[in-house]
């Protein structure tokens, strides 16, 4: 797994289902405690859930933004959440659930069915492993993630993907957040003048690709769950077809971009892979 060439990845919409995995965690919820799984009501606990979440972990930790499985309404358990949104979010997370159903189910019954839900939900997305088993072939692999340290280390556990990594690279621990130059400046300095990237993966136009683009790595975009496409297709049309484009940096840099539907159909093209 070591070598002085190295593939970096994204862990959230780009390894495992983030957005699409908590909102089906929040329907299976919804209909276990017999308030229904109606979009509306849905929505609204997500809204709930985003906003108390957003405000616990933006005091508590760098990185962690408004992640819903980490925040208060229930996540992946106390665990995997700073201490200091524990500590926030513990005495809220029963009230947001019990408003969200409108008062028909216990708050703590439902936050612990949604915990119980989103494990079940933390798994690569179909094609991921075979992906890293050839990207591994003479490359080291590195995880690169925003998120609270705990949460993100336990997922990539969860997923069954841990062992495929040579290095984690976490926002909560490094205290800045993707794309800043804070997070990607100890990257670099980590892998040292021996190493060289030769691939960044992700879903995240602003937080994988552009910052990729500035550094001169190649990068590909999984043109997934929340993001448009920069070549026009969006979602739709990526997961119709997998096409080559040209991605322009604020700046004017030029980057030779690969959009692909899944990470699961990334190949590299350096001449060593």
């Amino acid at each position: 797994m070591s070598g002085r060439f190295v593939v970096v990845l994204d862990l959230d919409d780009t390894l495992v289902p983030e957005r699409a995995a908590a909102r089906v965690a929040v329907g299976r919820t919804l209909a276990a405690v017999g308030a229904g799984d109606s979009s509306g009501r849905a929505a609204g606990v997500r809204r709930c859930a985003g906003a108390v979440a957003g405000q616990a972990v933006r005091r508590a930790a760098a990185g962690v933004g408004g992640q819903f499985m980490g925040g208060p309404v229930g996540g992946l358990g106390g665990s995997a959440v700073p201490e200091g949104a524990i500590a926030w979010g513990m005495g809220f997370r029963a009230s947001v659930w019990a408003e969200a159903t409108a008062g028909s189910a216990d708050g703590e019954d439902a936050a612990r069915l949604f915990v119980r839900h989103r494990r079940e939900l933390v798994r690569p997305f179909p094609g991921v492993g075979a992906a890293l088993e050839r990207l591994a072939y003479g490359h080291e692999l590195c995880v690169a993630t925003n998120g609270a340290s705990r949460l993100q280390r336990l997922k990539l556990r969860l997923s069954g993907l841990e062992d495929c990594f040579a290095r984690v690279f976490v926002s909560g621990e490094v205290g800045v957040a993707k794309p800043g130059d804070g997070f990607f400046a100890p990257l670099v300095e980590a892998l040292g003048d021996e190493r060289s990237v030769c691939m960044l993966v992700g879903d995240s136009l602003r937080a994988d690709i552009r910052p990729a683009i500035v550094r001169g790595w190649p990068a590909v975009h999984v043109c997934g769950d929340g993001e448009v496409c920069a070549g026009g297709g969006g979602l739709r049309g990526m997961a119709r077809a997998a096409w080559e484009g040209t991605l322009l940096e604020p700046e004017g840099r030029p980057g030779v971009v690969a959009h692909r539907a899944s990470a699961g159909d990334v190949v590299l093209t350096c001449a060593h892979g």
